[in-house]
């Protein structure tokens, strides 16, 4: 017998807020629903310009006409091979149509997937922000896009999403992408493999979110309940249009009220900022350090004792971390974005195994190909980090075992505590031992002030945990101040014997 139904399904069959400006729903939000299945470009991420500039570079390398972006944003609606065929002036019915459409869509995929960052394929936060609320409170989510699925599989990974989603598929890897309903109904018969979803029966098992006419009819053929977003690549005209979604939400705020109606009254106020939060580098750090020119492949890639421990004393104290590292071996031609990427989850595989509450947040990477994020030292990936976990830099420890990374701590005005747990960690302790070495070894950074202000330690728990102390003095001693003060605002009484 299915398990009973989350509360927020159940307040799905509330109406929707009054001020909605798209016509009533086409059909109540069903009281079956089971799981959220989500589109992923246009829905979750923008990853506009990144296509974009990537399908020109592709055209004009295989010698096609560049097109305009109504043309770029018209064609998203079909799969990568089919987009690219019809770009270079080809239709269906041409005998070249595929082999075109399968050479440059290869290519394209090359590109893209290699460039993916935060920079690249930024969230739209309220709605990442509410897939994260839903997934916490135990709703079953799959991820259908029609772009490869490891892209999708990269740009969840970048932005520490990945573990939101049960079911990950891109049209590579399902029977037939959108808008045919095979993809929705292999995440639903995936789901339910894994015991999401109850009973696999004929009744609605969950509502597909999209921003193409596509993602509609696809999730209409399959049953599901279909709700546009208006703020990818199509506009509010072309998604009524179509005819094809339940509902169709103008802005994230209005897909939140649709499912989370009980919601606070500012359903998009942001989190609080992060009090305090954990940037800590990867190699020596969190993995043994295995030397130049880094991890390369999987079986390389083992934990240091305090990785776990840290990790979780970190959650249970509330505090955000976040990834930061330099996978220069990329820019190198030694390995690919994409075994970074899969180096990346075995990292959280290995994490989980060894202790189910040591959650890393979101991971930041240069890959030293000449793209953004600039590598450390340069201070773009802990600004990055901590614009991402909102977070100020005083507010902000982060954790190394290299001068470059006490260098992009300083530059981004971030405490910085030295781990010696590698060889570049001791030999970067004694280059910082004294006042003159460090500066020879800083340059204008050691200027800038306290290159080592979190200590030097043996390893990141012991780092983490000295940095908890210091705060939890401070707090301390704040408590104090605010006991005293009263005390020592009252006017002092002379007493007559």
């Amino acid at each position: 017998m299915p398990a009973p139904h989350p509360v927020w399904l159940l307040a799905l069959l509330m109406p929707a807020v009054a001020t909605r400006t798209t016509p009533p729903l086409a059909r109540p939000l069903p009281p079956l629903a089971r799981a959220v299945l989500w589109d992923l470009d246009g829905t979750l991420c923008d990853s506009f310009r990144l296509a974009f500039d990537a399908t020109q570079e592709v055209l004009l390398a295989h010698g096609h006409a560049a097109i305009s972006e109504a043309v770029y944003h018209e064609c998203t609606r079909y799969t990568t091979p089919d987009r690219f065929a019809r770009h270079a002036g080809l239709l269906p019915a041409d005998e070249a149509f595929l082999g075109v459409g399968r050479e440059l869509g290869d290519h394209f995929d090359a590109l893209y997937i290699a460039r993916v960052s935060t920079h690249t394929a930024p969230l739209f936060e309220a709605t990442a922000q509410l897939a994260l609320r839903l997934a916490a409170a135990g709703v079953p989510m799959a991820l259908l896009t029609n772009a490869a699925v490891e892209y999708a599989e990269a740009v969840l990974t970048v932005h520490g999403l990945r573990h939101a989603f049960a079911v990950v598929n891109g049209a590579d890897s399902v029977p037939a992408a959108k808008p045919r309903p095979d993809g929705l109904i292999q995440c639903l018969a995936q789901l339910s493999a894994q015991g999401l979803l109850g009973a696999f029966d004929s009744s609605c098992l969950g509502i597909y979110i999209g921003d193409s006419p596509s993602d509609g009819e696809a999730a209409r053929l399959a049953g599901l309940f279909s709700v546009g977003v208006a703020w990818g690549s199509h506009p509010l005209f072309t998604l009524e249009r179509c005819g094809h979604f339940d509902e169709i939400c103008v802005t994230e705020s209005d897909l939140l009220r649709l499912l989370l109606p009980d919601s606070l009254s500012d359903p998009l106020a942001p989190p609080p900022p992060a009090e305090q939060a954990v940037l800590i580098d990867r190699d020596g750090v969190l993995n043994e350090d295995v030397g130049h020119p880094g991890v390369l492949e999987l079986e390389q890639l083992s934990l240091l004792p305090a990785a776990a421990p840290v990790l979780a004393l970190l959650a249970a104290r509330g505090h955000p971390t976040a990834l930061v590292t330099n996978q220069k071996a990329v820019g190198l031609g030694l390995t690919s974005a994409a075994k970074v990427q899969q180096t990346h989850e075995k990292l959280r595989a290995l994490l989980a195994a060894a202790d189910e509450t040591a959650t890393l947040g979101p991971i930041f990477v240069s890959l030293g190909d000449g793209h953004s994020p600039l590598p450390k030292p340069a201070a773009d990936l802990p600004l990055a980090a901590l614009s991402a976990l909102r977070c100020k830099a005083e507010h902000a420890l982060m954790v190394g075992d290299a001068l470059t990374d006490a260098e992009a701590a300083v530059a981004a005005g971030v405490s910085f505590a030295l781990v010696t747990s590698s060889a570049h960690g001791q030999w970067a302790a004694a280059e910082l031992s004294t006042p003159s070495k460090a500066a020879a070894a800083l340059g204008f950074a050691a200027a800038l002030g306290t290159p080592v202000g979190g200590g030097v330690h043996a390893d990141v728990l012991d780092a983490v945990q000295a940095h908890l102390t210091a705060l939890d003095r401070q707090r301390a001693q704040r408590a104090l101040e605010r006991l005293l003060a009263p005390a020592r605002s009252m006017p002092v009484r002379a007493v007559v014997l």
